[in-house]
């Protein structure tokens, strides 16, 4: 299996460096689905280290680590993953990192997520959910590139912290899940609504 994924890589290289360099790079959302992907680790031009992974688009904290902080850049810094080893693939997916500060340390400072709304503090506290630090790109219709920006209250916004190749053929954008206290919030206006309307309608007869 891994030979085949670095057969795979070798194939693919030129097309991605190609979208890289040539193609016109689309913002392609904070969430998808796919059936596979396979990931390269590009480029590291930072002083932190970083976790790197998916999230669930449904439940956040359900994780699946592709690099490790300790991981290098390179050409055979790879990994991959199916919907068979985490079902969440084809359900709905983010991207995340998680930033060590210290570079030699497993602690982890902070979260940043596809979707800014949910970047937090590693205790938890909300931060940064005005700052974009993860960007995701469509760079080719085979090629997705996902950027960081690590530090904390935007840093120097050159997305070049960890530079992350996901090849795949299937990786599609998906909708947003509505929040569920949003959700209530437009429940109990709608109910509201309907009862003002029921209420006026009483008075009239």
């Amino acid at each position: 299996m891994k030979k085949k994924l670095m057969l795979m890589m070798a194939l693919l290289m030129p097309f991605v460096w190609g979208g890289v360099a040539f193609a016109t790079p689309v913002d392609a959302g904070d969430y998808f689905s796919a059936s596979s992907i396979i990931f390269q680790n590009q480029g590291e031009y930072a002083w932190y280290e970083a976790d790197f992974g998916l999230y669930s688009m449904t439940d956040p904290t359900e994780k699946y680590e592709i690099f490790s902080y300790t991981d290098e850049p390179g050409f055979w810094t790879v990994n991959s993953v199916t919907s068979a080893d985490w079902s969440y693939l084809s359900e709905g997916f983010g991207f995340y990192f998680d930033v060590h500060t210290n570079p030699n340390s497993p602690d982890v400072a902070y979260n940043w997520f596809s979707d800014q709304s949910l970047n937090q503090l590693v205790d938890g506290t909300s931060a940064d959910t005005d700052i974009e630090h993860v960007l995701v790109f469509n760079t080719s219709p085979l090629t997705h590139t996902i950027l960081l920006d690590d530090q904390l209250g935007g840093g120097d916004r050159d997305f070049r912290d960890m530079i992350v190749g996901g090849f795949t053929c299937d990786m599609t954008p998906v909708a947003a899940p509505v929040p569920e206290p949003a959700t209530m919030l437009l429940f109990g206006t709608g109910l509201a609504g309907l009862a003002g309307f029921t209420s006026k309608k009483r008075k009239k007869e």
